[in-house]
């Protein structure tokens, strides 16, 4: 009896060697997990188009092999990604997704039509499409926010920016205009004439000795602009 269960125990434990694997998981991603059939799925095109180029069979083996590794990280990087999206509740609605897909067929010069025929050559729906289209948005606002978020710019970069900088931001210079304005009536005499030129002459005097023009503006301008200084 106990040869038996070692016999039979034996057996069981050939099976899976001698059985096709159909699915194993291939990598654990925190709490997810990456099975061998999707990176099958993944690698599918790629092993196409590799088989086809031709390779001598030991080259291709090895680019086989890099390619594995790669889409292997690259499904990891997905899976890490998408877990960070779904910790910070980040969303994309449906509003999004078809300004992203009407935005490409406008580039692309594209109908509905042109582009399903193009996703069914290639192997896809309309609705893995979609899927395709949100989990690349997700991630492009996860990358958005990451980078965001790690930035500060305080004023003194923005200062240091501008002044490293004055070919591009120093501009042209430009000048603040005021005014000191005395009238002389139409039908005024010489003396009243040569009485608004003294004025003048002594307002000139006091600014060239340093007088303050606004100030100067305020008391003797009879613009309408003397109470803003001229």
């Amino acid at each position: 009896m106990i040869a038996g269960v070692c016999l039979l125990f034996g057996w069981a434990a050939l099976q899976p060697a001698l059985a096709e694997v159909l699915d194993r998981i291939v990598a654990v991603v925190n709490d997810d997990i990456i099975l061998l059939s999707e990176l099958r799925e993944e690698m599918k095109p790629y092993e196409e188009k590799l088989e086809s180029m031709g390779y001598p069979r030991q080259q291709e083996v090895q680019m086989r092999s890099k390619l594995r590794n790669d889409i292997l990280n690259k499904l990891i990087e997905e899976r890490l990604t998408d877990q960070q999206v779904k910790k910070m509740g980040i969303s994309v609605s449906e509003e999004e997704v078809d300004a992203v897909i009407d935005r490409m067929k406008k580039i692309r010069n594209l109908t509905d039509e042109q582009l399903r025929r193009g996703l069914e050559n290639e192997g896809m729906t309309m609705a893995d499409y979609r899927k395709q289209m949100r989990a690349q948005l997700l991630r492009s606002k996860l990358l958005d926010y990451e980078v965001k978020s790690k930035i500060v710019v305080t004023e003194e970069d923005i200062r240091e920016y501008y002044q490293s900088r004055p070919e591009e931001f120093g501009g042209e210079k430009k000048y603040h205009l005021r005014t000191i304005i005395m009238r002389v009536p139409s039908l005024a005499d010489e003396d009243a004439k040569d009485g608004v030129r003294q004025r003048m002459e002594m307002v000139y005097r006091e600014l060239k000795q340093g007088a303050d023009f606004a100030e100067m503006a305020r008391r003797f301008s009879e613009s309408s602009l003397a109470a803003d200084g001229g």
